[in-house]
């Protein structure tokens, strides 16, 4: 079975996590993100913090251990923080990374990246001084040199296809239109089959805030909702089975192309999803049995414990959206 045959199926099953809920709040929060993102300028920021002291013993060698207390020392010292711009209208991104003081909040940058129709653009001396932090001499030595002078490595959406192995971007693809009716197509056509699907789910997971809407979620949390999730799924795989073949059947050749995938592995891929859901049912209780020991891997999951995923979508005024 080739690979590419399941990528619109796992496509549709996670923007189920992203769409599904019909809750008052889960509704309004997916109709306000669909108005923020067809802004044609917009801007963001964020924060991460990762904590790998709760994780498990992962390298076998004393070198291996010693670069990961390293990087355990700058985890604790430093978060990546980020600020972005996306300009259609002008048809560029910019998004700078910092390591950011978690005690100071002093901010240093790390790197930029630029995209524009044709081309990424990806700012070196950050990323390089903190690649030096974990290498060897000679490696730093060889990256002095490879490095020496440029301030920036230019990156073609052709040569982006090499390294990502698709084809998505064909020559003269203008990344910021590609980008958008990729955005049309989720929000129009594979969100109306989760919301079709999951009409009577509820994630739990959204509140209404003062001017819209909060997301948060702990590690337990996530796996309880990955679970009811599945679960739903399952004993509702017949109306699954049959909305993501309308789905699919209903995409263009066009919008096949868009989303990376070759209109001729349609007939493929729509011919798996019969097979899949008779799995589905005929093993039904196998795989309800399966999903609920998930919750019970208590390793993984403690091994996150304390962190947190959260996310507001506020409008301020009109044209105007916080997150």
């Amino acid at each position: 079975m080739k690979k590419t045959s399941w990528a619109l199926i796992t496509v549709m099953i996670l923007m189920g996590l992203v769409f599904s809920g019909c809750s008052p709040a889960e509704v309004g929060f997916n109709d306000l993100y669909r108005e923020a993102v067809n802004l044609d300028v917009s801007e963001n920021s964020g924060e991460l913090t990762i904590d790998l002291d709760t994780l498990p013993p992962i390298f076998p060698n004393e070198e291996d251990t010693a670069k990961l207390t390293v990087l355990e020392d700058m985890l604790n010292k430093y978060a990546v923080s980020f600020k972005g711009r996306f300009d259609y209208e002008n048809q560029v991104a910019e998004t700078i990374y910092y390591l950011k003081d978690r005690l100071t909040g002093e901010e240093e940058e790390l790197t930029e990246l630029i995209l524009t129709a044709d081309t990424i653009y990806i700012k070196t001396a950050g990323i390089i001084d903190l690649i030096k932090v974990f290498g060897d001499d000679e490696l730093n030595k060889t990256l002095d040199i490879a490095f020496e002078g440029t301030e920036y490595i230019a990156l073609s959406m052709q040569e982006y296809n090499v390294i990502a192995s698709n084809n998505i971007f064909k020559q003269g693809t203008n990344f910021f239109s590609l980008a958008r009716e990729q955005q049309n197509i989720i929000l129009n056509n594979i969100s109306d089959f989760s919301m079709e699907v999951y009409d009577n789910y509820q994630t739990g997971l959204v509140r209404k805030t003062d001017k819209g809407y909060a997301f948060s979620v702990d590690p337990e949390g996530a796996v309880k909702c990955f679970q009811s999730i599945l679960v739903y799924t399952i004993n509702n795989i017949e109306k699954f089975g049959a909305c993501l073949t309308d789905s699919i059947t209903a995409l263009t050749d066009d919008q096949m192309r868009v989303l990376g995938l070759e209109p001729n592995i349609k007939n493929e891929i729509l011919s798996m999803i019969d097979p899949f859901v008779a799995n589905v049912k005929e093993n039904r209780s196998n795989y309800l049995e399966f999903i609920n020991e998930i919750g019970n891997e208590k390793e993984y999951i403690d091994a996150f414990k304390g962190s947190e995923i959260t996310m507001s979508l506020e409008k301020e005024v009109p044209e105007t959206y916080a997150t």
